[in-house]
């Protein structure tokens, strides 16, 4: 099976590997799930009334072909995702992840504003809108990988800065033995109700 999606993405692999020197060794395709799918139906309605009522959003939904760096070369995911970015360009995507799960795959905050609380908005943002289109948070993952985006578009942080950050939130290393190539992370199944600190007058001043 490995080798048929190596076969399969050719041509992306060899792209990757022309633009940015990245090895692909495997490759993993991710269905989506329930979780994934209901809030796909509520994503475009709920962020459109937030750019409707407070700043403009792009929302995005499509699928994406993410290079994740491990021992001995690059995996490629292959999965759908939904996206939101702020006025500065700011952004947040995640994907489905497992039979019931999200997996966070991104979270970019422009530089001229790192260290301002915008991680931390975003993170609030998605968290209100699982509570509300679901009812609860679901099993959640993501891998800090000590960067985000690939070439000019690189945004260096350690591993160490990004796993305290996510702490905040609840999560915690679940999978530490590829350090320092990446580290994953999970937060589990919660039923109560998420109180973010998530202000839209902050936002429109940054």
């Amino acid at each position: 099976m490995s080798n048929q999606l190596l076969n399969k993405y050719a041509e992306i692999i060899s792209s990757l590997k022309a633009s940015n020197g990245i090895k692909v060794v495997s490759v993993e395709e991710i269905n989506d799930n329930e979780v994934f799918l209901r809030l796909k139906d509520s994503f475009e309605s709920y962020f459109s009334k937030i750019s409707e009522n407070r700043f403009p959003l792009l929302i995005l939904m499509d699928k994406i072909f993410t290079a994740v760096e491990m021992k001995g070369g690059y995996k490629l995911k292959v999965h759908n995702y939904l996206f939101f970015e702020l006025p500065d360009g700011s952004h947040f995507r995640f994907s489905p992840y497992g039979p019931d799960g999200l997996e966070i795959s991104r979270i970019w905050v422009n530089p001229q504003h790192l260290n301002g609380g915008l991680g931390s908005a975003m993170m609030d943002m998605f968290f209100q809108f699982v509570m509300d289109s679901i009812g609860y948070i679901p099993p959640l993952f993501l891998e800090c990988t000590g960067s985000v985006g690939l070439g000019d578009n690189a945004q260096v942080t350690t591993i160490s800065k990004q796993t305290n950050f996510f702490r905040k939130f609840g999560f915690r290393v679940k999978d530490g033995k590829n350090y320092p190539s990446y580290v994953s992370m999970s937060r589990p199944k919660e039923e109560k109700q998420f109180f973010g600190i998530f202000d839209s007058e902050e936002l429109n001043q940054e």
